[in-house]
């Protein structure tokens, strides 16, 4: 298992450093280059331009090529950087700093990340929880009417888009007298005054909307994920083996149909986990929230370069330990993958 997570590891590193290096060549190559928040401003004085632009030469060394100018910033957000008295030392990612909002782009991020950070994770709890058991009575239940509602709505959650929604369910608990579920903001503007309990419960209810946004998508792939494997587990040989044992239908069920059909769904955490991640921008744009996706657009807007590319980052690696994690369960519920 050692050698096994070690590799798993150690191949995070091209993958940060390929994803990293396109938008970095992306944002050098766009119109202004790296440097363009400095003329962002076009009523800023000329002191305040060139001091802009002597940061992002000293930061980036805008008479470099390219490939050096990455080299240049990778070292700079790298845990272990290349240089110095003794030619390797450890030190704090140094992400640079957001011209448009006068500080640190660590700081901007901690303000945004971890409202990104709840909404999918309570998002990726929800799509469990339900899309499983979903799944599970659609296979048991397999030609019934029950089965064939499943699938109807599974299917019109699958076609509907995530804005359409999200304007639609704020749009209709906007109206008076609906306005028991809050569409926009994480919180009233007098939570503060509320006493611990009651400010949990006001955050409760500004995320149901978003987190239901955040998340039928996905649930619904993930439940008919789940009724296609039961059904081709209920149909192995290994289940017909036990049946004819003589073991009891629910033993069979739990024992030798549960564990297999879960497989498959911990290979799409990988896939679940990204997905949320973009549908985050949309959410939390239309619901007013302040995250990571807001930022990014708020970012783009303002040619805020070194906030984009930390964001980058920040998502590519997201989503490289959301490989890993997947990797790992998988090897701890079938040994095989190990190998």
């Amino acid at each position: 298992m050692t050698t096994f997570l070690t590799r798993r590891v150690l191949l995070m590193i091209p993958t940060l450093i390929g994803i990293t290096l396109i938008v970095f060549m992306l944002i050098a190559l766009s119109p202004g280059g790296l440097s363009g928040g400095a003329e962002r401003a076009a009523s800023g004085d000329a002191a305040q331009r060139a001091a802009e632009r002597a940061y992002f030469n000293e930061r980036f060394g805008l008479d470099d090529p390219l490939p050096l100018q990455y080299l240049r910033w990778l070292n700079r957000v790298s845990p272990v950087r290349v240089g110095g008295p003794i030619g390797v030392s450890f030190g704090t990612p140094d992400l640079g700093l957001s011209l448009a909002r006068s500080r640190p782009v660590v700081e901007v991020i901690a303000d945004a990340l971890p409202t990104t950070l709840l909404l999918n994770l309570l998002s990726l709890i929800v799509i469990y929880i339900i899309a499983v058991p979903l799944g599970m009575l659609a296979a048991l239940r397999r030609g019934t009417w029950a089965d064939n509602i499943i699938r109807a709505a599974l299917i019109a959650l699958w076609s509907a888009p995530v804005v359409v929604a999200a304007v639609a369910l704020q749009g209709f608990f906007g109206r008076p007298g609906l306005d028991w579920l809050p569409s926009s903001g994480l919180h009233s503007i007098d939570a503060r005054d509320l006493p611990f309990f009651d400010y949990l419960l006001d955050g409760a209810r500004h995320l149901v909307l978003p987190v239901a946004c955040l998340s039928y998508g996905s649930l619904a792939v993930l439940s008919r994920q789940t009724r296609a494997a039961v059904l081709e587990n209920l149909a192995a040989d290994h289940v017909r083996a036990a049946r004819a044992r003589g073991l009891p239908e629910s033993e069979v069920f739990a024992r030798h149909v549960v564990r297999n059909s879960l497989l498959p769904q911990i290979t799409l955490l990988a896939a679940v986990l990204p997905t949320m991640l973009s549908g985050s921008i949309i959410v939390e744009h239309v619901f007013n929230l302040h995250g990571m996706g807001t930022l990014m657009l708020e970012s783009i807007d303002q040619r805020d370069r070194e906030v984009l590319m930390a964001c980058a980052l920040i998502v590519a690696l997201v989503n490289v330990v959301s490989l890993l994690i997947a990797d790992v369960l998988y090897a701890i519920a079938d040994p095989r993958a190990r190998a």
